[in-house]
């Protein structure tokens, strides 16, 4: 694999062989060496002047150190930025710059692409040809702009010919189509394509990047420096090859370079515009002040004030932190500890190996440690192993604890299979599909829920009839009255509290509330949300209040009316939730998180306050809590543990027990 690349710039309307905006350098070192490839794009026309030298100062610090390939462009970028922002801070608004900055760093059959402000690039590779912005992303911002910069990272595949292409302004005249065309068309054909296009914009600069299948001492061979030097009205134009391996064309090619003329002859003879020549005459020294005397110094010297501020501006946010600790605010404190992570970041940019920026990191990872409120499990036990429960290995789904029983609901077979925590009695399969329960043939169970009031488990199958358990072992299921079930769209979950059923029906946007009459459930439903957007709820909870627990975070419900989402705070929400559990004495909610093997906790006022973690909670599925508080077991996919989360608490040091 050789890389190719090709450039050509539109400068002052004329087309010139090489942007001044662009910088190509190469870092060798210990390991495999890396190609890097700046392109600057002034956001306006007076930060034109000075394009070259942020190019060029982002490519010297990358070059410095031996860090990983984003470690330096981030570094590199986040340098020149603070440098840009002092220029900025010391100027009248009139000489403000602001650059916008695309990095595409190449080692091996690997592009690392940074992108900071609004220039566009395309990857053209084996799906087709991709536009990559920043919009909609922290990147978008330039370097030396008012906010601090968070560059667009993309690692992009390199190889079987692919090609990355930048450009800083063809779109505003050729449009985003145009310009996906030309990238599509081929690394022979890609410039000439995009030249057309663009011959007649005043700037701009184009550079592709190309893998061929030729000898690397090949390569120099087909970059675009072409010798025509006469700009065609009507050019055919091509990238300066006809085929891989043969000899460049250079007979068909756009100008890129006028030809000399010398001074006092011609049509310039005796009549020289002095007022351009004074003009570009001015903008040439102020960009070589601009350059040798503040950019420079400052990318070298004038650090340590900028430092200085940094570290004051951590020392604060690290007070903001303590302070929102005091105030009971998790929500507020985990807000402001990312606030001062992105300050002392910058300041580990300036100063990597600076002691002052180490201890106020030490510091911040202190608080998150704390806020984090992690616990890991001292007191775990195995209340039961799950192969072979029954007559076949179990496929656990759902877990619930009521009657001094775990009862437990299987994936596919639809069983529900009582279970002694004690380990004294037997396993009972206590309902099956197929079988006759009163008048009624069950199917698969769907949900199930613990009647605390009436001591029964309440179970929907998957045809909206519902069975009564009784708590005390040997007892039948019973076929109970649940009006309306029929006109339901979905049946997700189910929970009892104080004697009435709760139905979650995601498709319907509602959770439905039966009051009980007789035995079973023959009153008229009663929608609590009045119609929501609920559609990818997982399960609820009551508590007299409604907690709905979704894919991407935990809804609380109060009379009908939504309040703040719950686990404020926390480090994470649950990617994969599994289960939900409340504690209604101590105002307390449980969650399951299989993604990251934990149960998360919070309080529900909304605050986040801990969370337990275990290496056997492994493939977690669900949880139950026990009707004190005191035992809370977890369903794995192979066995059930408990422990009393209460207890455990103990162990997290000025950290509340939730009363």
């Amino acid at each position: 694999m050789a890389i190719w690349v090709g450039r050509y710039a539109m400068v002052g309307g004329e087309p010139h062989e090489a942007s001044p905006w662009l910088v190509d350098r190469r870092r060798a070192g210990t390991g495999e060496p890396v190609r890097l490839v700046v392109l600057a794009e002034p956001s306006d026309e007076r930060s034109e002047p000075y394009c070259a030298e942020v190019a060029e100062a982002v490519a010297d610090l990358f070059g410095r150190d031996p860090l990983s390939l984003t470690g330096a462009m981030l570094r590199a970028l986040r340098q020149t930025h603070v440098n840009l922002a002092e220029w900025n801070r010391r100027s009248l608004a009139e000489h403000q710059v602001a650059v916008g900055v695309t990095c595409v760093a190449i080692r091996g059959e690997e592009a690392t692409l940074a992108l900071c402000g609004p220039g566009p690039a395309y990857y053209g590779g084996p799906d087709g040809v991709e536009r990559i912005t920043t919009e909609g992303t922290p990147g978008r911002g330039p370097l030396g702009g008012p906010g601090p910069v968070e560059p667009h990272f993309r690692t992009l595949a390199f190889s079987g010919a692919s090609k990355l292409r930048l450009t800083s302004s063809a779109e505003s005249v050729a449009g985003e189509q145009q310009v996906g065309r030309a990238v599509s068309s081929g690394p022979e054909r890609t410039l000439g394509d995009l030249y057309a296009l663009t011959r007649d914009m005043r700037d701009m600069s184009a550079v592709l990047l190309a893998d061929l299948d030729v000898a690397e001492q090949d390569v120099a061979a087909l970059e675009w420096a072409p010798d025509d030097l006469h700009r065609p009205g009507h050019p055919t134009v091509d990238s300066g090859m006809q085929a891989l391996g043969a000899p460049p064309r250079r007979d068909a090619l756009p100008v890129v370079r006028e030809p000399a003329r010398g001074v006092g002859t011609g049509a310039l003879a005796g009549g020289l515009p002095w007022g351009l020549i004074a003009g570009a005459f001015t903008a040439v020294i102020a960009a070589a002040l601009f350059a040798g005397l503040i950019l420079l110094p400052l990318l070298q010297d004038d650090q340590e004030r900028r430092l200085a501020e940094l570290l004051e501006q951590g020392s604060a946010g690290l007070r903001s932190v303590e302070e929102a600790r005091a105030r009971g605010d998790p929500a507020s404190e985990r807000a402001a500890m990312e606030e001062t992570r992105s300050t002392l970041e910058r300041a580990r940019a300036l100063a990597e190996e600076d002691p002052r920026v180490d201890d106020l990191f030490a510091q911040l990872e202190a608080a998150r440690i704390r806020l984090d409120a992690v616990i890991d499990v001292s007191e775990l036990a195995r209340v039961a192993t799950l192969d072979g429960i029954i007559t076949a290995p179990a496929q656990p789904e759902a877990l619930v604890a009521g009657g001094g029983a775990l009862w437990l609901l299987e994936r596919g077979s639809g069983r529900v299979v009582r279970l002694d925590p004690a380990g004294t009695a037997a396993p009972e399969r206590v309902y099956s599909p197929g079988a006759e329960y009163g008048l009624t043939r069950g199917r698969a169970a769907r949900a199930m829920a613990w009647d605390e009031q009436r001591g029964r488990l309440l179970v929907i199958d998957e045809g909206r009839s519902l069975f009564a358990i009784p708590g005390e072992a040997g007892g039948a299921p019973r076929p109970l009255l649940l009006r309306g079930s029929e006109d339901m769209r979905s049946v997700e979950a189910i929970a009892a509290y104080s004697g009435n059923l709760y139905v979650l029906d995601p498709e319907g946007g509602e959770i439905w509330r039966y009051v009980p009459a007789g035995e079973g459930f023959d009153s008229e439903r009663q929608g609590l949300l009045g119609t929501a957007e609920i559609g990818t709820a997982l399960a609820l909870a009551v508590d007299g209040d409604v907690y709905l627990l979704e894919t991407v975070a935990l809804r609380h419900f109060r009379l009908g009316e939504e309040l703040s989402p719950l686990f404020g705070g926390i480090d994470a929400f649950p990617e994969a939730a599994a289960g939900i559990a409340a504690d209604p004495a101590r105002g307390l909610i449980y969650v399951g998180d299989r993604e990251r093997r934990r149960i998360v906790v919070t309080e529900r006022g909304g605050d986040f306050l801990r969370q337990y973690r275990h290496v056997d909670f492994d493939d977690l599925r669900g949880i139950a809590l026990a009707e004190d508080g005191l035992t809370l077991y977890v369903l794995t996919g192979r066995s059930i543990y408990s422990f009393d989360p209460i207890a455990e608490t103990e162990s997290l040091r000025g950290q509340p027990a939730g009363e």
